[in-house]
């Protein structure tokens, strides 16, 4: 169970510094953004926490489903 906790973990890591480049922002920016009840209320801030649920729900997937 540890070890499935540690590779999506990984994964939302990888997620965020793949936002954060797209973007041309910070990770903890990105993580700021993302963070529940967030304090930041932008259109970026917003396109980003889209991107991050699209994003790391399909890579969630994926990797339950072993591709």
């Amino acid at each position: 169970m540890k070890d499935l906790q540690k590779k999506y973990d990984c994964l939302k890591t990888l997620v965020i510094k793949k936002i954060a480049n797209n973007h041309n922002c910070t990770t903890s920016f990105v993580r700021q953004c993302i963070k529940e009840n967030s304090d930041k209320h932008s259109l970026l801030a917003d396109d980003i926490r889209k991107e991050f649920d699209l994003t790391y729900m399909k890579a969630t997937e994926n990797l339950f489903l072993g591709t």
